[in-house]
């Protein structure tokens, strides 16, 4: 029997341990990687991750609020926003937001440029 394994299947198999090692910031508890998300933003950047949870957007916003040298650059202080966008460091960036094709859902993807 031959295996055949394609490549998103293949970014199923990374673990959260290992996208937190690679890209140097936490992956939210119990979130899942989204290969066909992931496969748009390694288009578009040079190493990146999305993910998704059944959990509000407020909640995750409220973890990453709190992971150390973390902060928040988008939206300012007072103004609501669909996306919040963070970064750590010079090159580490991670936005959340309601996912498009299922708002019961929150997506956030971390790019390391």
């Amino acid at each position: 029997m031959k295996w055949t394994i394609t490549v998103p299947a293949l970014l199923l198999l990374v673990s959260s341990a290992q996208a937190e090692e690679k890209l140097g910031i936490a992956v939210y508890p119990g979130a899942k990687l989204s290969a066909q998300d992931t496969g748009v933003v390694k288009q578009l950047a040079s190493d990146g991750a999305c993910y998704r949870s059944s959990d509000p957007k407020v909640k995750l916003v409220e973890f990453y609020s709190k992971l150390p040298g973390v902060k928040p650059l988008l939206p300012p202080p007072g103004v609501t926003s669909p996306a919040t966008v963070f970064q750590k460091g010079q090159d580490i960036q991670l936005r959340v937001q309601s996912a498009v094709d299922k708002p019961q859902e929150t997506m956030f993807c971390i790019v390391k440029e």
